[in-house]
């Protein structure tokens, strides 16, 4: 079943303007998790010394437990890509009880 998804979203900004940014999109089927930058969490909490590039990955997961749909990814991207490039999408999905993601270095 499909519980999250990874936006790679290109921007300027720092990570706590970004996950502002982000938690207003995320409506009432996904909230915000993390933000990664070259695979390192730098929001909630991170190191302010690591070394940003200007791809991020914001992270959402389900607010329930009940599988999220391709349309609610779909429409997530569609709400995000009004504030940043999304460059690209990762589906997060749940094989049973073996998560077939792997986490930030932080997470």
């Amino acid at each position: 079943k499909i519980v999250g998804v990874d936006m790679f979203i290109e921007c300027n900004e720092q990570p706590e303007v970004i996950a502002q940014k982000s938690q207003l999109h995320g409506g009432v089927k996904f909230k915000l998790i993390n933000v990664s930058n070259r695979g390192t969490q730098v929001w909630p909490t991170g190191s302010k010394y690591t070394n940003l590039v200007n791809l991020y990955n914001v992270r959402f997961e389900s607010l329930q437990d009940a599988g999220l749909t391709q349309q609610d990814v779909i429409g997530l991207y569609v709400s995000l890509s009004a504030d940043f490039k999304v460059c690209s999408i990762e589906v997060l999905n749940m094989w049973g009880d073996k998560r077939g993601y792997s986490l930030a270095q932080g997470q």
